[in-house]
């Protein structure tokens, strides 16, 4: 993608936001930076990034001046039915998120998980797993990362592994995973979206064009995934606790992780045992980081090592401190009923 001289307008001037309008300038793009936030924040945020005299910029909401584009970078915490977004669809003017550019502007596979729950846990594993085998790994997206922030520094041997939102996948129209992930599926975000099964369908957009080549990794345990499979035009692998007959899969049999290869040859792996984080929800991350790992083709005697030593992530049952025989855990990040309920479910108690 050539984004030299072309002009671009970008939607809000948070991390992704300003993620993107660095590597866009760097490239030779007429940047235009339009936020909500007042004007003093702005040029704050501006400054700070090495920004402000490099982008016209606005505060205070989005004007006229936004349209003035070749296309539109949309930061995946705004909305897509904002007025000046939908002037901008009766003009024909492309809106795309900043994974889309990203996408674009990078090389090498990516490996990408979406879901409604154990995304940022996953995708911290499995990262661990391919730095086991690869030497060029780049972990970003949702969880904390932009992708605009490593693009222009992949190459052909690099290997991406994303997290991605409902919202970030709104606005793709090429991007394409070569292997992806749907953790699960829960009810999430219906302040953003009309029902649930707007918010599923967003998900599904992962897959939007992915062909026979890629692969799409889902919850054997979910049965909507099993009906989605058959919709979608690539293959698919599984993982869960009742796998049945299905292959790819990976599972846990008597304790021990147990994976089932597409010619249904069973490989014992490790110990269930070996597993450091806690919960029943946990050991669905490890199969399922695991399975993308072997498929992505990362050794299988690499694997015990990781989770013998992976502590998970930051205020995902994170243990904070004891108190007077008081066990105090940061969950900040459960940010559903069903992410609080599968935590309180893996606490043992007093």
């Amino acid at each position: 993608m050539e984004v030299a001289g072309k002009s671009i307008s970008i939607i809000g001037a948070a991390k992704s936001g300003l993620s993107a309008a660095r590597s866009l300038v760097r490239s030779g793009a007429k940047v235009f930076v339009s936020d909500i936030q007042p004007e003093d924040k702005l040029k704050a945020s501006l400054e700070r990034d090495g920004l402000l005299n490099k982008v016209d910029y606005e505060a205070g909401g989005h004007s006229e001046k936004v349209l003035h584009a070749d296309f539109i970078v949309l930061s995946p915490g705004v909305r897509t039915d904002i007025p000046v977004l939908v002037e901008a669809a009766a003009r024909n003017i492309p809106v795309y998120s900043e994974i889309e550019i990203a996408y674009r502007l990078s090389q090498g596979k990516r490996l990408v998980i979406t879901g409604s729950n154990g995304k940022t846990t996953t995708t911290s594993l499995l990262a661990l797993f391919c730095q086991q085998q690869f030497n060029e790994v780049f972990l970003g997206g949702n969880i904390g990362i932009p992708m605009m922030e490593f693009a222009s520094q992949t190459t052909g041997n690099s290997l991406q592994v994303l997290e991605v939102s409902s919202f970030q996948l709104e606005t793709i129209s090429d991007f394409k995973p070569d292997i992806a992930v749907i953790t699960n599926f829960f009810e999430n975000h219906l302040d953003r979206y009309p029902s649930y099964k707007a918010y599923i369908e967003a998900k599904k957009r992962i897959a939007l064009n992915m062909r026979s080549g890629e692969t799409i990794v889902l919850n054997a345990d979910q049965q909507m995934m099993r009906e989605m499979a058959g919709e979608l035009n690539c293959r698919a692998a599984w993982f869960g606790w009742n796998v049945g007959n299905l292959k790819p899969a990976m599972t846990i049999i008597n304790d021990e992780f147990v994976y089932t290869d597409a010619d249904d040859v069973k490989h014992k792996l490790f110990p269930a045992a070996s597993v450091r984080i806690i919960g029943r929800h946990n050991l669905e991350n490890v199969m399922c980081a695991a399975l993308v790992a072997i498929l992505a083709g990362v050794a299988e005697d690499c694997l015990e090592s990781v989770v013998k030593e992976f502590p998970g992530v930051e205020h995902r049952l994170e243990w904070a401190r004891e108190i007077s025989g008081v066990t105090f855990i940061n969950d900040s990040k459960g940010t559903n009923c069903a992410a609080s309920i599968t935590a309180l479910q893996a606490c043992n108690p007093p």
